[in-house]
């Protein structure tokens, strides 16, 4: 398991061909979770995102540019964001890409 960690506090953790996030995804932190997804292997990419309170526009883009990497070849998968994440996602158009999906987690609200 390979671990990452921003000055900003966000914390990447690599299981297998899965991404674990959690903590704030905004312009300081987007950086990090843009070199995660370059150096995750495969064509389905899921991030779990049950502990990401918050993402602004920059950390959104970094996953708009993931699934258009992926497009034609692959995935990306966004599990458990929450509902102010989720929002985000869905008033930026993420949840209209045809390669990249939400699943609900489990026990949020």
């Amino acid at each position: 398991m390979l671990e990452a960690t921003s000055p900003a506090g966000l914390q990447i953790h690599h299981v297998g061909t899965t991404l674990h996030v959690s903590g704030e995804v905004d312009i300081a932190s987007a950086p990090l979770l843009a070199q995660a997804l370059q150096s995750q292997p495969g064509s389905v990419v899921c991030i779990d995102m049950q502990d990401v309170p918050f993402i602004d526009s920059s950390g959104a883009h970094v996953l708009i540019r993931a699934a258009q990497t992926l497009k034609g070849t692959g995935c990306l998968i966004l599990h458990g964001p929450q509902p102010p994440v989720a929002r985000v996602f869905e008033m930026l158009g993420l949840t209209r890409m045809p390669n990249l999906h939400l699943l609900a987690g489990e026990g949020r609200s």
